[in-house]
């Protein structure tokens, strides 16, 4: 199936769903401005290994991705639905690939040079059940661990047990697909969803195919999360979930858990969280996850956070394997300062031990970054 198809049968949904809410009667007809939201963030980056890994070197990265979203109840089209469509570009250095030779990827925004098509989707809220259908990012629904987004790592975003060992639609390439989520409660809610497995940008430079092939593969994913808020500490989360991939027959389970435990007088608030994934197949050189941190917002100011984690990658040395260590670890410091509303500031640094993606025996690196973030999406 290419994309032609896929939006003819999101135009389809659209229509099916503009029918049912006319003949109910209760559309507002009337076309709202404030319907379309824009959407633009831009992440900046200079970055440099000081020393050890593959080369001591330095140099600039980005990622921007910029859209629109349209609320169609405020459109006059029918209740409960979201479109979105973005396109993102990444562009700049290749830190892991070129200086670090580390496993994990240091930099979650490292991409190449690439202008793609990135969301594309139909969000749909039906009562306590939400439907997406469309071109997502899996991240966006599964495996996510609220604080520690605040760090540069990539596996603080999703486990490398899961982005290494399967072909999951994540960034830069998210992939089609249909996510359910039924909210049990307030606090409760179960999801799965269905991923077509994406293809890489050197068949798909734009990320415009789509080829839903039985052969290729999906990805299922299931989670179930509990998001409570404790009286006298706060909000948290607390999530198991699971991902198997149909054509390598690989699965990995996880488990992220984190909680604001102190509310300072002065707006201190500590959370620390814990996350751990687990491949559930044999045969994977690449087995468990484990990372943990604490984010100290308002620390030094109330527009600052302060986050310190530790997340290690495992590895089976088997006699086929490139490998020579059996695990990677990144020690990671960062502080995000907000300017106004749509501006931040954050350096970082990363002390990464045994850096693992090359299969060569590399020597301890010291990865440094600054960060400028533009966010100026409704």
């Amino acid at each position: 199936m290419k994309f032609k198809a896929f939006l003819a049968a999101t135009i389809l949904i659209g229509f099916a769903a503009f029918q049912v809410e006319v003949k109910a009667d209760n559309v507002n007809k009337e076309f709202d401005k404030s319907a379309i939201s824009p959407i633009f963030t831009y992440y900046a980056d200079m970055a440099g290994n000081m020393r050890g890994g593959l080369s001591a070197s330095g140099g600039y990265l980005g990622y921007g991705y910029t859209g629109i979203a349209v609320n169609t109840d405020r459109a006059g089209w029918w209740r409960g639905g979201k479109l979105t469509l973005t396109l993102g570009s990444t562009h700049g250095v290749k830190p892991s690939e070129m200086w670090l030779g580390d496993f994990q990827v240091a930099d979650y925004i490292e991409g190449g040079t690439h202008i793609f098509l990135q969301d594309f989707n139909l969000q749909q809220q039906l009562g306590s059940l939400q439907l997406t259908i469309g071109m997502q990012d899996l991240c966006a629904n599964y495996a996510v661990c609220e604080p520690a987004g605040l760090f540069f790592n990539s596996t603080f975003g999703i486990h490398s047990v899961a982005s290494m060992n399967m072909d999951v639609p994540i960034f830069p390439i998210f992939g089609l697909g249909v996510n359910l989520r039924y909210d049990i409660s307030e606090q409760l809610y179960v999801e799965g969803a269905l991923y077509d497995t994406p293809i890489g940008f050197d068949q798909n430079p734009y990320n415009l195919n789509i080829d839903l092939s039985p052969q290729d593969g999906y990805i299922a994913a299931a989670e179930v999360g509990f998001m409570p808020h404790w009286s006298g500490l706060g909000n948290g989360g607390y999530t198991v979930g699971a991902l198997y991939e149909t054509s390598q027959k690989i699965a990995n389970l996880y488990v992220n858990c984190w909680q604001e435990v102190w509310h300072g007088n002065n707006g201190l608030v500590i959370t620390p969280f814990v996350m751990g994934s687990i491949a559930l197949s044999e045969d994977l050189q690449h087995d468990i996850d484990l990372a943990g941190g604490i984010n100290l917002k308002g620390l030094f100011s109330s527009k600052g956070i302060l986050g310190i984690a530790v997340t290690t990658s495992h590895f089976l040395l088997t006699p086929d394997t490139e490998l020579t260590r059996e695990y990677e670890t990144a020690l990671e410091l960062t502080y995000q300062y907000s300017i106004g509303n749509h501006l931040s500031i954050q350096p970082d640094v990363q002390y990464i031990l045994h850096p693992s993606g090359t299969g060569r025996t590399l020597p301890n690196a010291l990865f440094v970054a600054i960060r400028a973030k533009v966010d100026i999406s409704d």
